[in-house]
């Protein structure tokens, strides 16, 4: 699976074959991230949209009138497994029986983003796309990178932090080691003013990729924030992420930061039209795989990946916090009129 030659050209060939035979019900907020993560995927648009859809039809009914995958979120992990070339069934058995050891090793039910580590763990250990089970080392280690986190940051480290893990997983330093650094990250990010919070350990837990002395990831990182702003983009504490996957990219702030700003405006020209924040998130992956081409190492693609998912899941939460307060607006009027 080769990065295309014009990343964007082909997320918008993606994304509006997603969109072909749009009904009127359907929630389409993670169809742009499933057109990210499917970037990679052989076949036209077309052909490609009708494997996700199918796809996402048999998570569906695989999970049950209950189950967790039967919301939007399984659109981006239909893409995952098309790109993948897995299967609806193969991916649903490894995902029961890898939720199951969690319970044994009680891991905290993690729902959504318990989801996505599973997927990370699937995809992302396994080398030359060859799918097998994850081993319960993987597994003891995934848990031991989450304790290990939690001891740095207790107060901030919980499920959303699963994803991450997952990536750390799959690495080869030690636990230990590892979160020692993104403790460090962390506390160089807050020196160069950065908010602390949940934003500012996820931004962190991927940087540790750039495998670079903390105090210089935070200046590249800070130096990325201050060219933004000097353009009159305000990169908000829910994009320090992708900040982050724009740190791992080894060009100048200014080339970097150019190719943002021209991704962001031909979204902004595309059908249906993206706001600006979205766009903004969207052009940052689509950048990184512009720069970093054919030869990015497995853990960052992966970590874009991560981000893209973990992005939807905000999406779909965004969507159904927006719904409930409608809701709630409609039957406080109904309620005082009557």
């Amino acid at each position: 699976m080769k990065i295309p030659p014009n990343p964007t050209a082909r997320y918008l060939e993606i994304h509006a074959a997603l969109l072909k035979d749009k009904r009127w019900w359907w929630d389409t907020t993670p169809f742009p991230f499933a057109a990210i993560a499917a970037l990679r995927a052989d076949d036209s648009g077309d052909r490609l949209a009708e494997k996700i859809h199918h796809v996402a039809n048999e998570l569906k009914d695989l999970a049950g009138w209950f189950g967790e995958l039967t919301g939007s979120i399984r659109f981006v992990i239909s893409a995952m497994i098309v790109q993948n070339q897995d299967t609806a069934e193969s991916f649903n058995t490894e995902l029961v029986r890898v939720r199951k050891r969690f319970r044994d090793l009680k891991i905290r039910n993690g729902a959504d983003y318990e989801i996505i580590a599973a997927t990370i763990l699937r995809y992302g250990v396994n080398p030359n796309g060859k799918l097998s089970e994850t081993s319960d080392s993987m597994i003891e280690r995934f848990k031991l990178v989450h304790t290990e986190m939690s001891k740095h940051q207790w107060w901030l480290t919980s499920v959303d932090d699963y994803p991450a893990c997952a990536i750390l997983a799959c690495q080869q330093d030690s636990p230990i080691q590892m979160c020692s650094e993104i403790e460090a990250i962390y506390q160089q990010l807050v020196a160069a003013g950065f908010w602390k919070g949940n934003p500012l350990q996820t931004a962190a837990n991927l940087l540790l990729l750039k495998k670079e002395h903390p105090a210089t990831i935070a200046s590249t990182f800070h130096e990325l924030s201050e060219t933004f702003k000097a353009r009159k983009i305000r990169v908000w504490q829910s994009e320090y992420d992708k900040l982050a996957i724009l740190t791992l990219i080894d060009r100048p702030t200014d080339t970097i930061v150019n190719q943002v700003q021209n991704i962001t405006a031909e979204l902004l020209m595309s059908k249906p039209r993206p706001n600006k924040q979205d766009a903004f998130n969207l052009a940052c992956s689509l950048c990184f795989y512009e720069m970093v081409g054919n030869h990015p190492s497995k853990d960052i693609a992966t970590a874009t990946a991560m981000m893209d998912l973990s992005a939807a899941i905000a999406a779909q939460t965004a969507a159904i916090a927006a719904i409930a307060a409608t809701t709630a607006a409609t039957n406080a009027a109904a309620a005082a009129s009557g």
